[in-house]
């Protein structure tokens, strides 16, 4: 039995840059993010204060995803104008 096989270069580009979007998390941001929700949890009597640090402890990792934000967008960029 005879198969051919059909590999799209554009395909596997698109995959290798999403699978190395994974590692361009800051980090910096990730450890702040850590310590604010940590500072949270031994807030026991003041919930807006235990709310205010979690959302700035959500703020620091929007942050961090930034790099991978751009990166999906130019990657789709890139695909649109493929077509």
């Amino acid at each position: 039995m005879n198969s051919v096989r059909i590999f799209s270069i554009p395909l596997a580009k698109t995959l290798l840059l999403m699978s190395a979007l994974v590692y361009e998390r800051k980090d910096s941001y990730v450890y702040t993010a850590t310590q604010l929700t940590q500072r949270a949890q031994r807030v026991k009597n003041d919930t807006a204060k235990r709310n205010r640090l979690l959302n700035e402890a959500e703020m620091e990792l929007n942050k961090s995803e930034e790099v991978i934000r751009e990166q999906v967008s130019y990657t789709l960029s890139l695909l649109s104008d493929s077509t």
